[in-house]
């Protein structure tokens, strides 16, 4: 698997190496989430969970189907970006030419910025508080249920800075990078307690994308590279450990216990960020007669109606369908949410759910 993703890098190299390139980023992205799950399953075969492994009648038969539908798809990938087809459909994609001045930038900066931290404000507070979402944060898919408008605005703050950054193509200065690490550290803070990652990662990565073509290349072996990732790889692993009950009570009364938990359990950390599990899932679970066909994206029709006025509104997320079914549920399309397991696919692993 390692030599599948890392060849297009060397069949379609170039004489300076983009850290940002898609086909590196494609590359990283696959050896982190599939070729690491390879390897620690040749030692570990708990890596698939309890659940999983009493589901799959034959491990080794899907690992292997999976291996040969991976490279395939990776391939497909390669190809979308390397033809001469995608790049004249780039040529036609319109130039807005118009005047930009930073007095705009900086005004929807701030109505930006504004939006996302009163929406985070309104969010918190219907939820009962900021207090008693960190008290109850292993809860927070089910405190934030019916609010998915209101959780989509909280995005703007990211939209801010990110705008923010794209400015220091136009000016830098000392001043305006302090107020970046300030906003960001704002962002990464709420955006932590409602417990996800997610859009952690996001937004330090497209901060770095902008920062790299509107300001400064950004190298790969460079001490700010390597600082950065750092910080991000510490964050993406001690943040599942404050899903669990009492966990900030705990951990401020016992600091020293949070790094210790947080790399107790690393096949743990490897399947918060992988979706492995998942396609072997559904490899052996459908075969050509019973696929779907893409039926479960008739969902999102549903999605604009809020859970209130429409009781059997379908869920938005596939992954709720995914953990069902290895509960032993009668699963089939549009279904309604209520008639599924309340909860997207986490499968249990050395006695922890992810």
């Amino acid at each position: 698997m390692l030599f599948v993703f890392l060849s297009p890098l060397f069949l379609f190299k170039s004489k300076k190496v983009d850290l940002f390139n898609p086909l590196v980023i494609n590359a990283i992205f696959h050896i982190l989430t599939v070729s690491t799950y390879f390897i620690i399953f040749q030692f570990n075969k708990g890596i698939l969970g309890t659940e999983l492994i009493n589901l799959l009648e034959d491990v080794d038969r899907v690992f292997v189907k999976y291996f040969f539908l991976q490279i395939i798809g990776y391939y497909l990938i390669v190809l979308g970006i390397n033809n001469n087809f995608s790049k004249k459909i780039v040529k036609k994609f319109p130039n807005f030419n118009y005047n930009d001045t930073l007095t705009r930038y900086y005004l929807v900066i701030i109505i930006s910025f504004s939006i996302g931290f009163i929406s985070y404000i309104i969010v918190v507070s219907q939820i009962g508080g900021l207090s008693y979402l960190l008290d109850n944060i292993q809860r927070r898919t089910s405190l934030t249920a019916g609010m998915g408008y209101q959780t989509i605005f909280i995005q703007f703050m990211t939209f801010g800075v990110l705008l923010l950054i794209y400015t220091t193509r136009f000016k830098s200065s000392f001043l305006k990078m302090f107020v970046i690490l300030i906003l960001f550290s704002v962002i990464v803070l709420l955006e932590s307690t409602f417990g996800g990652r997610k859009d952690t990662v996001y937004l330090v990565f497209f901060g770095l994308l902008i920062y790299h073509y509107s300001k400064n290349k950004v190298k790969i072996l460079s001490i700010r590279t390597v600082v950065i990732v750092s910080i991000v790889i510490i964050y993406f692993l001690l943040m599942p450990v404050f899903r669990t009950d009492g966990a900030f009570e705990h951990y401020s009364n016992n600091p020293n216990d949070l790094i210790a938990d947080a790399f107790e359990q690393p096949i743990n950390q490897v399947n918060s960020f992988s979706y492995t599990r998942h396609h072997l899932l559904v490899l052996d679970e459908f075969d050509i007669s019973d696929i779907w066909l893409g039926k479960s994206y008739l969902d999102l029709i549903y999605s604009p109606i809020p859970r209130t006025l429409y009781e059997d509104k379908p869920p938005i997320d596939d992954g709720v369908y995914l953990r069902s079914i290895v509960l032993g549920y009668e699963v089939e399309p549009n279904m309604a949410f209520t008639d599924l397991f309340r909860s997207s696919c986490h499968l249990k692993v050395l006695g922890h759910y992810i």
